[in-house]
This record gives C-alpha cells, structure tokens and sequence, in this order.
C-alpha cells in the first residue's frame, strides 16, 4: 500500500495538533539535517572558493551552523519541558549520527543547547557546557553512513532512464550551456545542477553578493532543478525501501520496546542530511516541496492515553521556523502505533535485510 500523506489547512493542523497533545508524551524521536556547512564543492569560476571566506575547508560546518544547532536544542527543551528532565542521563537519552564530521559536530552543538550543565552536573563555572557522547549511527538506519550498491545504481537508473527526469534535462538545455558557460564546469545532469545551486544558496546566506550572470537563473530555476535530485533519491519503491525501511524499523520497534517497558532511552536522536529528511517525508507520502533547510528537523511523538497509543509527527524545514504537524492519510494525526506499523510494514526492513538488499 502506497501512503499518502498531505498537510493540512493551518486551522485543521492546530485543532490536530491539540488532539495530539491530550495523550502523555511517552517517548520521542527526532532526526534532523546537519546545519549550515561550507560547499561541498565549488565551481571553478566560484569567487568565494578561497577559504578565508568560510574558516574551514569544504563542506565542514560553520559557526552559523553551530548556532543553528544549540538554538534547536533550546528550542525542543522548550517544547517538550515536561517531557525532558532538568539533567542529563544516558537512561533517558541517546542521540547517533553519521560517520561525517559535520553531522557528529551539529549533534554535538544541538545536545550543548539541549542539556545544559546545571546543579551537580556543573564541572566548570566558566562553562556551561558538559560532554555528552555521541554514537555512530547503525549502517542503514540513514543512509549515506555507508555504501548501497544497489542503491546507487537504481538512483542511477532513476536519473538517466526515467522519461520526467531525462525530459527535465532535455527541456533545459540552454541552461546546461549557459551554467557551462559561466560556471567553467561541463554541466550535463542534475547532480551537476545540484552542486552549483549547492554552493550559491550557502554563499546567498552567507550575505556574498552572487555573480551577475547567476541573476537570471537563481533561485529559480536552479532551485526547482536542484530539488528534482532529491525527488530522484526516492521516486521509486525499490528506493524508498533502500532509503528509508531500516529507520522505519528502528523507530517502530523503539517505541514497542518502550511500551513494553525496555530499558532503552526514551528520547532518540539522529543527526544526518537533507537527502535523509527529504526521503523519510517522501516515504511517508509527505514529499517537501524544496530542499530541507540546515537544521531541518522531524520530531516522531509517542503518546499515550488509557486507551490508545498514537504517533503524532511535525516537520520543521528551516532553522527557526514553526514545527509543521504531518498527517497520515487513512489514519488521521493521532496515528494508533498498530496502524503506523501496518501501513508502513511493505516499507519496513531490517538493516540485516537492507545489508542483504544492498549487495544482491
């Protein structure tokens, strides 16, 4: 069964959101994109490519992304005070990320904001900051911590094979030369759009005054072109299940396990990137229209009333704004668990079985 997930009217998502709220939060999943980082690559043309406009080399994360973080671990403490207690335990929390430097460092940022030495756990009185562990993630569970093969070819396939990706291109051949042209690179496909756009977008937030020739295709269309890679990261069943069966799995049986009175962390982080937000959503019916921003975050909640267990879920798509509420279609905002589980089951793996999948 293909799920289908739409969001809704602001009035209808706010009397939703209310519903939810009636249940006790009994356990919390949050995972979010890495903030804001330095381009992965540059142009050749790239006026910005010396690292003295960004203090770190390629693609490592930047004081704004720093701060992007502990701001959004202050946020959710606010969110969810009742839910979070005043100090740190590894009883209660748990957060894993990608094996990439940018990912483990925004972690670490957003755990900073989140749990603030106080009382006892106070070490330094010039500090307020206490070290707080941060694991690798479980190879699958967000792709992009290791290898698929057959990942990375059916993407492949999507991209070169498809008729509304390769007429994408077709329809765009102007622009393939005129990017070609001022960029110095030989542009042929939308990855090759997707790392120009990369480095525009960071160097527009940055405050850099952008090229001249960028004003007729930036933001659009590069920005609409750019988002078309993340559609491709997840446009087929095959790839939904590659991208996104192993979290859906570690996320149900999280929450079973909390029912059932595991000794497990009630709250669980994972810190990864925009192409893994970007496919959860999709995978969940709830594609994003654009390219989730630095700091992007999803939060899964497990309520829980004297007759029912729900999942309520909220998306965040740029650093700062106002968590949007998700809601499931065929199953309404307060989502049973049972039902979550079965509607999601024909796209809930294993990573054992993603292993088994990836090298087939």
């Amino acid at each position: 069964m293909i799920v289908k997930i739409f969001f809704v009217l602001s009035t209808i998502l706010l009397s939703s959101a209310f519903a939810g709220r009636k249940g006790e939060l009994v356990s919390l999943i949050q995972v979010y994109r890495h903030g804001q980082r330095s381009p992965i690559k540059f142009y050749p043309n790239d006026p910005y490519q010396d690292i003295s406009y960004w203090n770190v080399t390629v693609g490592q994360l930047t004081n704004t992304g720093k701060l992007q973080h502990y701001k959004l671990g202050q946020y959710t403490r606010r969110r969810y005070s009742d839910f979070i207690p005043k100090y740190y335990s590894n009883e209660f929390f748990r957060v894993q990320s990608t094996v990439v430097n940018r990912t483990f460092m925004s972690a670490a940022s957003n755990v900073a904001g989140l749990f603030p030495p106080v009382g006892y756990q106070v070490w330094n009185q010039d500090l307020q900051w206490q070290p707080i562990p941060v694991f690798p993630i479980t190879d699958g569970v967000l792709i992009g911590s290791t290898t698929c093969n057959a990942y990375s070819t059916a993407s492949s396939e999507v991209l070169t094979s498809d008729e509304y990706f390769v007429s994408a291109l077709e329809e765009n051949q102007d622009l393939l030369a005129y990017l070609s042209e001022h960029t110095g690179n030989n542009v042929t496909s939308l990855s090759g759009i997707f790392m120009i756009w990369d480095a525009l977008e960071i160097e527009y937030l940055r405050g850099y005054t952008l090229p001249e020739w960028t004003e007729s295709v930036f933001p659009e269309p590069l920005t609409s072109l750019a988002s078309l890679s993340f559609l491709a990261n997840s446009y087929t069943e095959e790839l939904k299940i590659l991208c996104t069966g192993p979290f859906f799995n570690e996320l149900i049986e999280h929450f079973e396990g909390i029912l059932a009175n595991s000794t497990d962390p009630p709250y669980l982080q994972f810190s990864g990137h925009d192409t893994n937000l970007a496919a959860i959503l999709d995978s969940l019916g709830a594609s994003p229209s654009s390219v989730p921003g630095f700091a992007s975050t999803i939060y899964f909640e497990l309520r829980q009333t004297r007759r029912r267990d729900y999942i309520n879920i909220y998306y965040i798509d740029v650093s700062g704004g106002e968590p949007e509420p998700i809601t499931l279609a065929g199953c309404g905002f307060d989502c049973d668990l049972q039902d979550f589980k079965s509607i999601l089951s024909n796209r809930t793996i294993t990573t054992d079985e993603w292993a088994e999948l990836c090298n087939a």
